[in-house]
């Protein structure tokens, strides 16, 4: 197979005055070129661009002798086109980028909200449709993940079935909440110890708990050819399956 050493042929000068070199001579065979890429790689400069015309043909050898003016030559073709490619595919990555991040605030912040009016709202009407809404976004920030199937399942299991049973539940149950609520400064002191606690423990949780070194692994990433579900289920059905079953 050839290789960059006997595809490209370069010569310069000895170091000029100011201790700089001046290359005379920059040929390019394209016969033995397997177009790998590595000299636009290693080139310092950016001088070599692979353009839209890598698939070179011509009538004769010579044709595809590039020497150092006609790799100028097609530099100027093609520079013009190259550079908008490039500001186009990079403008497109940040509008994509900054749309991640604003739907991320977004849905982060309608969670947050809607969780806070879950325990607040007096109607507890409005605290299960609050509750739907915090699930919707927890679905949102899923999706922004990639894990659109946990998004699925949160929809479809907490949404459809678990929050819908509370709604009928608490619209069909006549509940006298005014009596429910006439006790409740009684039991503040014993919620404030349990709560106190509480964030005591997540504290010292939080605080002197740390990640092994080998905690973080790629050995269970999907592949990139392979959607997320598809991993999932043949994790499941597979290496779990005698675990999977007798919950199932």
């Amino acid at each position: 197979m050839p290789s960059c050493g006997e595809a490209i042929t370069i010569e310069v000068v000895l170091r000029r005055h100011d201790r700089t070199r001046r290359t005379t001579r920059y040929d390019i065979d394209m016969t033995k070129c397997i177009y790998c890429g590595f000299c636009q790689e290693a080139c310092p400069v950016d001088a070599i661009v692979e353009g839209p015309n890598f698939e070179f043909s011509a009538e004769t050898r010579e044709e595809l002798m590039f020497d150092k003016d006609k790799l100028l030559d097609n530099g100027d073709r093609w520079e013009r086109e190259i550079a908008r490619t490039w500001r186009s595919t990079r403008r497109t990555a940040e509008e994509r980028m900054l749309a991640t991040v604003f739907f991320f605030y977004l849905f982060a912040l309608v969670a947050v909200a809607s969780g806070v009016l879950v325990i607040t709202a007096r109607n507890p009407v409005h605290s299960v449709l609050f509750l739907i809404l915090c699930f919707f976004n927890a679905a949102g920030l899923f999706v922004l993940l990639g894990a659109e199937f946990l998004a699925m399942i949160l929809v479809v299991v907490y949404v459809g079935a678990v929050a819908v049973l509370f709604l009928f539940v608490v619209m069909m149950l006549d509940v006298d909440f005014t009596e429910l609520r006439s006790g409740m400064l009684s039991y503040l002191p014993v919620g404030g110890v349990i709560g106190l606690i509480l964030l005591v423990e997540l504290i010292l949780l939080f605080g002197t708990w740390a990640a092994p070194q080998d905690f973080v692994t790629t050995n269970g990433a999907a592949p990139d050819a392979m959607q997320n579900t598809r991993a999932l289920g043949e994790i499941i059905y597979t290496k779990y399956v005698y675990y999977f079953e007798p919950l199932a």
